[in-house]
């Protein structure tokens, strides 16, 4: 299946198809025909059987009733040079199929990718294919709101491409600003998070801490939200508590689950790598006040941004729990722990199996031994 990265790319173009207009005309200086309307079609809608030839997303420009100009939209996250075949057949079939001049829209993850697909397809004796590349390097750093206000679709581009960049943070908050209080927009929100690195991630959690960012969800989900952290948080604690040999009774293990409060568990976890005693975790008298009820735990995952951050949640649990156990003490580790961490890759739902295995793991890659690389998931997925 595509990845995260992938969808999210996509997902851009399918939310305002418009978009592919405006950066063929802007980043890639493309001239179009006149037009008054920009449609999102399918193989489907087309009536065009699909195939092996199908586009990610194709965008049709029609003039009245008329189409005027098909765009076809592929993103490409590494080099594949069977797209060199696909590409002009899925072109000519739309063409025929719509009577009207098609180009072709490629989006690239890496500049190394796009220099690749700039390469002219040589079809026949003075008929050649150029494609249309778009690189990260095309499209804008937008960190202003009232710029992302404008054109909130091209903002979320601007936050997936430049996910690295030295100005994300500035990106991010610009992005959550300009779109805080329109509902439409929290699965574009959902598909930004996933393809955050950690810190990114954690920028966006602060931000939603703060209040700033809160409003990308209503109550109900941010309750989730809270709910899932502090699960995540009470895992942790009991996990390196009962691993340093303290004896954790029912009573206490129920109580500490119920805790609600993020900062309490946080402090109590930070205490628990090396208190010598349950007293110095939760005080003299292992008082603990439960904070507000959680809601039910069947209904955790019904908002999406409630899982990514439940995840996110678990990994910072994870981290705690190997550096607990000494398994992160070296550059080296630390950068295995990120590349298999990678919110781009990472299975959520397989988040709780590597938090089980850290307990008792002696070494790094007993907790990641069925980890895949990027490069590995492309090569299932492409």
């Amino acid at each position: 299946m595509p990845s995260r990265l992938h969808e999210g790319f996509v997902a851009t173009f399918e939310q305002r198809p418009r978009l592919a207009v405006e950066l063929l005309t802007t980043a890639l200086d493309t001239p179009l025909p006149e037009f008054d309307h920009a449609r999102l079609e399918s193989d489907h809608s087309l009536g065009i059987a699909p195939s092996e030839y199908s586009a990610n997303a194709v965008v049709v420009l029609t003039a009245g009733t008329t189409p005027t100009q098909a765009v076809v939209i592929e993103v490409l996250l590494k080099p594949d040079k069977r797209k060199m075949w696909s590409w002009p057949v899925r072109l000519t079939m739309l063409r025929s199929h719509l009577q009207c001049p098609a180009v072709l829209l490629v989006i690239c993850a890496d500049e190394h990718t796009a220099a690749q697909c700039r390469d002219p397809i040589v079809i026949a004796p003075g008929c050649t294919l150029t494609p249309l590349v778009l690189s990260p390097e095309h499209v804008p750093v937008i960190t202003a709101p009232a710029t992302a206000s404008t054109n909130p679709e091209l903002a979320v581009l601007s936050a997936i491409a430049h996910r690295n960049h030295p100005d994300r943070d500035a990106i991010l908050a610009g992005l959550g600003e300009s779109i805080a209080n329109v509902v439409k927009y929290e699965m574009a929100i959902d598909l930004v998070m996933q393809v955050l690195p950690k810190a990114g991630q954690r920028f966006l959690e602060r931000l939603r801490m703060r209040g700033r960012a809160s409003k990308y969800m209503s109550d109900f989900a941010h309750n989730y939200f809270l709910a899932g952290e502090a699960e995540a948080a009470a895992k942790a604690l009991l996990a390196v508590l009962r691993k340093r040999g303290f004896d954790i009774s029912e009573d206490l293990a129920t109580r500490v689950g119920e805790q609600t409060d993020i900062e309490q568990l946080a402090a109590w976890l930070d205490q628990a790598i090396t208190a010598d005693s349950l007293a110095e975790v939760f005080g003299e008298e292992l008082t603990i006040t439960p904070g507000g009820p959680m809601p039910a735990r069947v209904f955790r995952f019904r908002s999406g941004h409630s899982r990514v951050l439940y995840s996110s949640g678990q990994v910072d649990a994870l981290e705690t729990i190997l550096e607990s156990r000494g398994l992160l003490n070296s550059p080296a580790s630390r950068a295995r722990f990120e590349e298999c961490t990678d919110p781009a890759v990472l299975d959520i739902g397989h988040v709780e199996t590597l938090l089980r295995r850290a307990a008792n793991a002696t070494a790094l890659e007993a907790v990641f031994a069925d980890h895949q690389s990027v490069a590995e998931l492309w090569e299932d997925t492409e």
